[in-house]
């Protein structure tokens, strides 16, 4: 984890005030901040939120102390090394920006090093530094309080159904556009109501032939509980195929771990895209998308990953069911 505070200057060079742990920044890192700086320059909005892979950034400018008339551009950001979940973090960086914006001549820390610089701009400079010390540590606190559990979740389901975009919003609280389809299996570390997910996003059974015949399935491994995504926008022909899909998958997991092993993970069937089909229908889907030769903890919701509907309510049952492996 890693809190810094940095500038945009007029050569397009990342500035960095301060960053905890005060280490050189990698080009990797730069270039990203260069990236979001060049949305802010795009939109013009003068303060907001940026969420960019494990990036969290707060952009935000002040006054200058030398010319009031002109503002400097801020970026307060944080970079988690593990997790994706930015958005537990908003109101504490929010909270460390306000205070920063509330020290009088906060923009003099900018220019220590040039004739500018006075005995006055050093104070301020110790002021910022424990302010964003104790950010830092809230931050690790806050991480800590939400790294509770560890468990691993299969998302599975048609072809451009979803899935990832359901993991996106779910991290992101909000729809993240998808380029591409995925085409190769897919970790992503979730964090949701004090539960540390991985979630293995497969598209097919050579992704998970790949993964789980190395990986047998044991207490507290791979899967403690299944996502099955129905794309519910299908008709005709392409949706026998996608009930037929489903079906083959439960028999394929069934043969490779034992059916008795699925008497006790929960199963999570989400109807996704049901607004792209308006004679859709749960009762019916609910009946096309079953499998009576289990026992099985098998819940069915209509979600949508565009706006978020049912994600909530689905994924906290699922919480309740399976089973969390601790960490010591």
């Amino acid at each position: 984890m890693k809190l810094i505070l940095s500038k945009f200057d007029l050569s397009k060079k990342i500035i960095t005030i301060y960053s905890i742990p005060n280490q050189n920044l990698s080009d990797e890192i730069q270039e990203n901040l260069r990236k979001i700086y060049d949305e802010f320059k795009d939109i013009r909005i003068e303060e907001r939120f940026y969420d960019y892979e494990s990036y969290l950034s707060y952009i935000f400018q002040i006054k200058s102390a030398w010319y009031p008339e002109t503002n400097e551009t801020l970026l307060l950001t944080l970079y988690l090394e593990e997790h994706e979940n930015t958005h537990l973090f908003k109101s504490l960086l929010k909270k460390c920006v306000s205070k920063l914006k509330n020290i009088s001549n906060l923009s003099k820390i900018l220019y220590l090093n040039t004739p500018h610089a006075d005995p006055e701009a050093f104070r301020i400079f110790g002021k910022v530094i424990q302010l964003l010390t104790n950010c830092f540590f809230d931050a690790n606190e806050l991480h800590a309080t939400y790294n509770l559990g560890l468990a691993e979740i299969l998302i599975l389901g048609n072809k451009g159904g979803g899935k990832t975009s359901i993991v996106d919003y779910l991290i992101h609280h909000r729809p993240i556009s998808q380029s591409a389809p995925t085409l190769t299996p897919q970790i992503y570390n979730l964090i949701y109501e004090n539960i540390d997910f991985r979630v293995l996003d497969v598209c097919c059974d050579s992704h998970i032939k790949r993964v789980f015949e190395e990986h047998p399935l044991e207490p507290g491994k791979l899967p403690q509980a299944i996502v099955y995504v129905v794309d519910s926008s299908l008709k005709s022909e392409k949706l026998g195929s996608s009930i037929n899909d489903f079906k083959n998958w439960l028999l394929y997991l069934f043969r490779l771990y034992g059916k008795s092993v699925f008497e006790t993970i929960p199963i999570l069937v989400l109807f996704n895209k049901t607004d792209l089909n308006p004679t859709f229908s749960e009762k019916e889907h609910r009946k096309w998308y079953s499998f009576d030769k289990a026992v099985l903890k098998l819940k069915y919701g209509e979600v949508s990953a565009l706006t978020g509907k049912g994600l909530d309510e689905n994924f906290s049952w699922l919480i309740k069911e399976l089973k969390i492996t601790q960490k010591y």
